[in-house]
């Protein structure tokens, strides 16, 4: 190994700080040359590579220099950061975990690893890691800014926004923290707050192409497609590499229902990494609407491996025992298993009688309350078929029996491929008894036309499940109409709205006797005696359509409606029985095409 020569080293990396780069690394690259163990010198010209952007040149250099230096540890901890940078995260852990092993207990390297952990998901090991590199430095705002982020992530939104508050008292001048903090602001859906955060980042750092985003995401998720377009593109222009931002400007363009550019867009993200799950998720759902439905179920099945699906333990373990890539063949025994959300299982059982008339060993794991409307509504000649979720899939010796294990979601693609595979018959029924005892106590409140009505939705992500809500104030004009009786068929905690509703000389009926939470079997007797069901996105809404009631369904704006409501026409493919309305029109707008339609349907001025 060459000794350095420090004043020679000294002097050139002067000359690149004062200007003079191209002169100094020629200077440098000539040295090297004739001394080519010199380790100071190949670091500090892998070090000036990297400043000029040369990122192949700056890695092969730093890693000649780890292979000549065992205890060289900036150049690991650069190719760290290059390799964190680039998204290469487990190269980046290889080299920052070289870096502890030289210098135990490095804060700045702990704080590195807590923020590649918090890449790679591992969660929980960031947040000890990143606790412990505060713990050695509680002024480092960047070392708070990440634990905010793993937090975050963690959805533990409270904590994250004390955490990002933190890094801001130490430092205001640091851009990421108040774009974080808004970010946790719109997840604790206080939006004002938010937006006042992303504007103070701005102003701090007004070429952060992160920040940027993070802000144009702010105006999509209020309905200004527009605005957040020309931000996502403004990002765009400042880092043309951010396949993120890229994307974003494909999802912009599908909610401003330019599916041409959309389309364009995501599939040039998807050709630079063909791998990335939340593109496949936008292509398909772009692909969905526009009825290609064979190639939207390819990318559909990324959603199996986002981080967002896989959301407890036991779900983890079904994941290494799935086989949607694999064909189901008649022999095989067969699992299915619900999707997430009971109004998503309503939709995918549509494909069950059909599954279940081509394969004879299948086990269909449901949420229990569905049961019993499966096994009225299936004829089966072997009734053990639908079981309580986690019958099975709680148990890696139970999996193990089976050949195939899917969800439900991922029947699509063998039994939805075109239009004409989609059937507009209703495919579940109810208690014949249940229906008659409900029509007698509905015909007990008058003899007017009975309008089912439906105005929220609860979603485990709250802001979701507000942007596909309405007030029920919103449709006051529609339940003072005559000769109409509008009926409560809204589950979970409105008997106060009820009620401060109906004391302005309103009248909404709730039958008390429906429990619409629990007993499906009683809400789908209900519905059936409806005239008219009127909604917003709901599991309700699923189960009416299921049952062939006809539905007025209010859809969400572009960036909440799920694929099987966005679609270009005011009819889904799923559903024969619901007409759509399209929920990015102002509210009043809204109600008011629902009134004249409604006075029409029952000829009535």
């Amino acid at each position: 190994m060459s000794i350095p020569d420090n004043n020679f080293i000294n002097n050139v990396i002067n000359e690149f700080v004062s200007g003079n780069k191209e002169k100094a690394l020629k200077k440098l690259h000539k040295h090297i040359k004739k001394n080519d163990g010199d380790v100071l010198a190949k670091y500090n010209y892998a070090y000036m590579h990297h400043q000029l952007g040369n990122i192949k040149t700056a890695i092969q250099c730093y890693t000649e220099v780890a292979e000549l230096s065992k205890n060289q540890w900036k150049s690991r901890q650069n190719l760290a950061l290059i390799y964190l940078d680039t998204k290469q995260y487990s190269k980046a852990l290889k080299f920052i975990n070289e870096v502890l092993l030289i210098k135990e207990n490095y804060q700045p390297a702990l704080r590195d690893k807590a923020l590649i952990l918090f890449q790679l998901n591992q969660l929980d090991e960031a947040l000890i890691k990143i606790k412990e590199s505060i713990k050695l430095n509680n002024k480092d705002y960047i070392a708070y800014n990440t634990m905010g982020l793993i937090l975050l992530r963690m959805l533990k939104k409270d904590e994250a926004r004390t955490i990002f508050i933190e890094a801001i008292k130490i430092n205001k001048d640091y851009a990421p923290s108040f774009s974080n903090l808004g970010r946790c602001y719109e997840m604790l859906n206080m939006p004002k707050e938010s937006l006042k955060c992303f504007e103070q980042a701005i102003v701090i750092d007004p070429n952060s192409f992160i920040i940027l985003n993070n802000l144009a995401g702010y105006y999509l998720d209020k309905g200004l497609y527009k605005k957040g377009l020309q931000l996502y593109q403004k990002a765009n222009s400042i880092n043309a590499l951010d396949l993120t931002v890229l994307a974003n400007i494909a999802g912009s363009y599908f909610y401003l229902d330019n599916y041409e550019l959309s389309i364009k867009y995501i599939k040039q993200c998807l050709k630079k990494d063909p791998q990335n799950d939340e593109f496949k998720k936008l292509c398909s759902l772009i692909l969905f609407k526009v009825g290609e439905y064979e190639q939207a179920w390819s990318y559909h099945e990324g959603r199996l491996r986002l981080s967002t699906y896989f959301y407890n333990e036991d779900s983890q373990k079904i994941k290494k025992f799935l086989t949607h890539n694999k064909e189901l063949l008649p022999e095989n025994k067969i699992l299915i298993i619900k999707e997430q959300g009971i109004g998503d299982e309503i939709l995918f059982s549509s494909i069950y009688p059909e599954l279940l008339n081509n394969f004879k060993n299948v086990k269909i794991e449901s949420d229990p309350k569905l049961i019993p409307l499966f096994k009225k509504s299936m004829s089966m000649s072997n009734n053990n078929i639908f079981y309580p979720l986690g019958s099975f899939s709680n148990s890696e010796e139970k999996l193990k029996k089976f050949d195939r294990v899917l969800y439900a979601g991922s029947l699509g693609k063998k039994f939805r491929l075109k239009n004409s595979d989609f059937s507009s018959k209703p495919y579940l029924n109810t208690e014949d008894d249940e229906i008659k005892r409900i029509e007698n106590e509905l015909n007990n409140i008058d003899h007017n036309y009975k309008i089912g009505i439906s105005w929220k939705s609860f979603r485990i992500k709250k802001s979701i499940g507000l942007i596909k809500s309405m007030e029920l104030n919103d449709f006051q004009s529609l339940i003072n109409l005559p000769k109409f009786t509008f009926i409560n068929l809204q589950y979970g905690d409105i008997k106060k709205e009820i009620i401060e509703f109906n004391k302005n000389n309103n009248k909404i009926h709730t039958i008390e006797s429906v429990d619409m939470y629990d007993d499906l079997i009683a809400l789908a007797a209900l519905l059936k005696n409806l005239n008219l069901f009127i909604s917003t996105s709901n599991t309700t809404a699923h189960l009416a359509g299921a049952l062939g009631v006809e539905t007025w369904l209010i859809k969400p704006k572009n960036h909440a409606s799920l694929f099987y409501w966005n679609q270009v026409s005011d009819q889904t493919p799923w559903y024969g029985s619901i007409k759509l309305y399209d929920g990015n029109k102002n509210t009043d707008k809204i109600v008011e095409d629902i009134k004249i339609d409604l006075l029409k349907k029952f000829n009535l001025k």
